[in-house]
Formats: structure tokens, C-alpha cells, sequence
């Protein structure tokens, strides 16, 4: 079965939103960058790189991550990769909390990258995920 450009993207976002907001609460604050995988049957699921190492620096894990995912995007039957992450970002003077996704499709060489401005409370919970920010008008 094949999807839209628009529906894959859909699809991941609605995916890493609500699989965000459950792992940074079931980990009591800490959030660790994970991939996210589409397969030809628009089946999505998580995809988490681990290498041993307890603690890893989060720069670290992304590139793994990314390398990873691109092999997987490669090597099998999937329709596209993902990867979700938490960042900060002064957008117009004003520092925000964001959720990226950087989405790549089987047959869409570059990158889709999309932010979610994320409220955070004070014990480190995602409470709130804002609509999707548009990079063009920026």
C-alpha cells in the first residue's frame, strides 16, 4: 500500500507526539532520541539504538541514530525513517523548547525536518504539544 507524502508525515507526527509525551513521563524527565519506522504497510514503530553504554552523549546518539536509520531506510521494506529528539531554540528573540522530527521518505532524498514547540512542567513532564512550526516562515 502506498502513501502520500503528506499522510507518511501525518502518520510520524501524530506517532512521535503521543510516543514522546509517554516516554519522557515513564522516564521521569529524561528523554533519549529514538527513531521512528514506517513500513510498506503503513505499519509504524519505534526504532531505539543501544550500543551498551549507559549514559550517552545525546550529539552521540543522534548521528548513530541517524546512520542507523538511513541503513534501514536502505536495507528494507520501509517507506520512511525518523528521527525524534528534544532541542531549544530562540525563535524571534524568545528561547522555546521544541520536539524535532527530521522525516526522510524511501523516494524524497532530503530531509523533512519539522519542530513542535513542547511545554515542559516543573517536574520535567512534556504537558503540551503546540502545532507544528512552519521553517518557511521563519
Amino acid at each position: 500500500m502506498s502513501y502520500s507524502k503528506e499522510i507518511v508525515i501525518e502518520m510520524i507526527s501524530q506517532y512521535a507526539i503521543s510516543n514522546s509525551l509517554g516516554l519522557f513521563i515513564e522516564l521521569e524527565g529524561e528523554f533519549y532520541p529514538y527513531g521512528i519506522v514506517v513500513d510498506d504497510s503503513g505499519n509504524i514503530s519505534p526504532f531505539y539504538f543501544h550500543d551498551g553504554e549507559e549514559f550517552r552523549d545525546s550529539k552521540k546518539l543522534i548521528s548513530d541514530l541517524k546512520r542507523e536509520l538511513s541503513n534501514y531506510l536502505l536495507n528494507y521494506n520501509v517507506t520512511a525513517t525518523a528521527l525524534c529528539y528534544l532541542a531549544s531554540k530562540k525563535i524571534e528573540g524568545i528561547e522555546y523548547d521544541l520536539l524535532v522530527l527530521e522525516i526522510i521518505l524511501r523516494d524524497v532524498p532530503a530531509i523533512n525536518e519539522f519542530w513542535f514547540i513542547i511545554e515542559i512542567d516543573k517536574e520535567n513532564n512534556i504537558f503540551h504539544v503546540h502545532e507544528k512550526i512552519d521553517l518557511n516562515k521563519l
